[in-house]
């Protein structure tokens, strides 16, 4: 009987072509890891967006509501006698400012960072690849 403290070592016929195989797969990995990254960014700067579409909907639906209370209220039939009159000027709509979100960045960096040591990483599995041919 064996104990579980024996080593036991196993005979691989053509190891350069296993380890070869293994860096290969590897690097696939790690670049299907970047894409995916890359898929997150996408996605969260989708959501962003969209979230940024709303709000101003939101906004122009509240311009567009006091607009209702404070233009006059009138009768079609009046309104078609005064069809000539100019129009008051319009008031200038001025965007508000966000401010920055600290959280974004800090991921985005996160993000960077990852992605950097992966690309180290696909780096150091080619030039073993190269080494073995």
């Amino acid at each position: 009987m064996t104990s579980q403290n024996e080593i036991f070592y196993v005979r691989i016929s053509d190891s350069k072509k296993v380890r070869k195989t293994l860096l290969e797969a590897s690097r696939e990995i790690i670049l299907i890891l970047q894409r995916y990254e890359m898929f997150k960014r996408l996605r969260e700067a989708k959501l962003e967006l969209m979230e940024d579409l709303s709000n101003q909907f939101k906004e122009i639906h509240e311009i567009t509501s006091k607009m209702k209370i404070e233009m006059p209220k009138v009768k079609f039939a009046h309104q078609a006698k005064t069809k000539n009159i100019k129009p008051a000027q319009e008031k200038e709509v001025i965007p508000k400012a966000k401010a920055p979100r600290a959280k974004k960045h800090n991921l985005e960096k996160e993000e960077e960072a990852e992605l950097k040591r992966l690309e180290v990483a696909i780096n150091e599995i080619e030039k073993r690849l190269e080494k073995m041919n």
